[in-house]
């Protein structure tokens, strides 16, 4: 980003939910995937896969955070998650003590747009649901979210992508290619490159492994673009 190699992000609200945890110092452990999660629930640690965070310490403590940043808003009308993320890297670049542990305050700090692939299943949204209740306006615009995104696509000169992972932010960055021939009628090819990190089996039909020449077809990826790297990694 600081070398201006990345446009925009797409990224999961969870992805950057716990990458807050960093910034702001608190505590996130590298265990064993195979722990017994009846003993770690009942010391107060929840798992993602080998990484162990502290209930209190971290999760409680960055809600907290969340919510404190929620309550700064004072949107009127719609506004994208892209605009939300930038408001929030701003606020943890002047309140958390490492913002340069943080891709979502660095990001703000370069201007460059990260939207949520999706608005409601993560802890950034379930702290917005909080404010929420309190009279706060804090639900980003999936509408907003598409249109943007698809106009960055459609306005560059040359576009590519780089996937770590699948799921959600692979579907939602390559939708951007139907959603300017399919639904808006205008004659669109997709991306004319893309490389996809991913411990996900290729296959199509899939959400996180489905191929690149599968996208062709929905004018995710240019048709006359053929020669894509994949790499499949299986990651320790």
């Amino acid at each position: 980003m600081k070398r201006g190699f990345v446009d925009v992000i797409c990224t999961t609200g969870a992805q950057a939910y716990h990458d807050l945890h960093f910034a702001y110092g608190l505590p996130v452990k590298q265990g064993h995937p195979k722990s017994d999660d009846n003993k770690l629930h009942a010391a107060g640690v929840v798992r993602i896969y080998d990484i162990f965070i502290e209930e209190t310490g971290t999760l409680l403590a960055q809600d907290l955070k969340v919510r404190e940043f929620a309550k700064t808003l004072n949107e009127k009308g719609d506004f994208s998650s892209a605009d939300y993320n930038y408001a929030l890297g701003q606020f943890v670049l002047k309140t958390a003590k490492y913002p340069e542990r943080s891709f979502l305050a660095q990001a703000a700090k370069y201007g460059v747009p990260v939207f949520f692939d999706s608005n409601s299943n993560h802890s950034i949204a379930m702290n917005n649901a909080a404010v929420y209740l309190d009279g706060k306006k804090t639900d980003p615009s999936s509408v907003l979210d598409i249109l943007e995104s698809a106009a960055i696509a459609y306005s560059s000169k040359s576009t590519g992508f780089v996937e770590l992972g699948g799921g959600g932010p692979k579907n939602f960055i390559q939708q951007t290619g139907p959603t300017i021939k399919q639904i808006f009628g205008i004659d669109f090819e997709g991306a004319d490159r893309g490389l996809q990190i991913t411990t996900a089996l290729e296959r199509d039909g899939g959400l996180s492994g489905c191929t690149f020449s599968e996208g062709v077809t929905w004018a995710n990826t240019r048709k006359h673009r053929r020669t894509w790297c994949r790499y499949s990694a299986n990651i320790q």
